[in-house]
């Protein structure tokens, strides 16, 4: 069995980040996040203050579930609690803690949404301007699953209901969001 789930906290400082990792809303909310990466291609991603009840539990979620997810569903990132100094000064809306990742994608790959993909990508089954997006909502994901990028690339498409699947088995209320494809160009 692989290691169970650490709940050290990594300490960092965002005036020694490398990069920023923007991340934008496509969907009928805009917005814009800006995620500090450190040395090694690590990503830190704060709790916000805009939802309500976000607190260090969320953190410790996370970490639960990255771990539980690698060791039992497929292969994931693990999450890490970390501190970010300083960054709450630069980004007022997020607290400085939250957790650490190592970035998912390689130089050259994009990560997409399902709203991004079939945006960029359309298929006459998936009308997916008509989905809406709703917090704990489970959705029907018949026709994007049957559709052809999906019928050709069966291995993409049975990472995708996996996530979906896991998705569902952990109660994630914003899990519409998280279904991504790498997408290399």
């Amino acid at each position: 069995m692989k290691q169970k789930p650490a709940y050290t906290t990594k300490e960092y400082n965002y005036s020694t980040k490398s990069g920023n990792l923007n991340a934008e809303a496509v969907g009928v909310v805009k917005g814009e996040k800006h995620f500090p990466v450190f040395e090694g291609k690590l990503v830190f991603k704060p709790l916000t203050k805009s939802k309500p009840f976000s607190g260090p539990l969320f953190a410790y979620a996370e970490v639960f579930w990255s771990w539980l997810i690698d060791t039992y569903f497929m292969p994931a990132p693990r999450y890490q609690l970390a501190f970010c100094r300083g960054y709450e000064r630069v980004e007022e809306k997020y607290y400085d803690y939250g957790t650490i990742v190592p970035l998912i994608y390689k130089d050259g790959e994009h990560l997409l949404n399902l709203l991004e993909f079939f945006r960029k990508y359309s298929d006459p089954k998936v009308h997916i301007d008509d989905y809406v997006n709703y917090c704990q909502m489970f959705y029907d994901y018949t026709d994007i699953l049957e559709a052809e990028y999906f019928k050709k690339n069966r291995e993409i498409a049975e990472e995708l209901a996996l996530q979906i699947l896991v998705s569902i088995l952990k109660g994630d209320q914003n899990y519409h969001k998280y279904c991504v494809c790498l997408w290399q160009e």
